[in-house]
């Protein structure tokens, strides 16, 4: 069985292979990529097109023990404020609950090194007092399937950018999709209430 499989969405339902780790859906509007974990399962466009006589498709994101609580977030800004302007990283994780996890890891103004966390949901790093965005290097560095989040302008009003990344491939994702909760110390605002969930201290 091959890595990758390939998919077209027939009116009459998918014909093809799938693989080991994601699949590619040709569809009536473009190709998809989509994969399936414990923790995801989504479907993000790969490019748009018209393609006549297939069923069109859309975009999934599916956390399967729900949305993560805003305050494991809150505590990463807050560890990401207290190392400015150094970078430092964190992952989420699901093991019987969302676990803030912080490795191993060596700091600097504009660069990081760090032990891999295994199963992580998310993981967030941040850019002490440079803007919110994923770098050349993210790019290079974030070929899992997950949520990455980057927070910017520790030293200020913090801005913070999310994606979900399909092996390479990526998709912006808003703050509500992720987590639950009211983001109140980044520049993106959301105005839902909070779950109610329990938090746990950093690992």
């Amino acid at each position: 069985m091959k890595i990758a499989g390939y998919l077209i969405r027939h009116p009459q339902g998918l014909s093809g292979t799938r693989g080991i780790a994601y699949d590619y859906v040709l569809t009536g509007n473009g190709v998809f990529v989509e994969a399936d974990s414990p923790s995801i399962a989504a479907r993000i466009p790969v490019f748009e097109a018209a393609i006549r006589g297939l069923e069109k498709s859309s975009t999934k994101i599916v956390l399967k023990h729900g949305r993560i609580p805003y305050c494991l977030l809150a505590q990463f800004i807050e560890m990401a404020k207290n190392n400015d302007p150094k970078e430092v990283f964190a992952a989420i994780v699901w093991d019987n609950g969302y676990k803030l996890i912080c490795p191993q890891q060596e700091n600097s103004i504009c660069s990081i090194k760090y032990d891999c966390v295994d199963g992580a949901v998310i993981e967030l790093h941040s850019h002490g007092r440079m803007p919110a965005f994923f770098s050349g290097q993210d790019n290079r560095d974030e070929t899992g399937y997950k949520f990455y989040g980057v927070v910017g302008k520790c030293s200020e009003d913090t801005e913070i950018k999310f994606r979900i990344g399909i092996y390479g491939y990526f998709l912006s994702m808003d703050f509500s999709t992720i987590f639950s909760g009211i983001l109140l110390d980044a520049k993106e605002k959301e105005g839902e209430e909070m779950d109610g969930l329990p938090c746990q201290e950093p690992v």
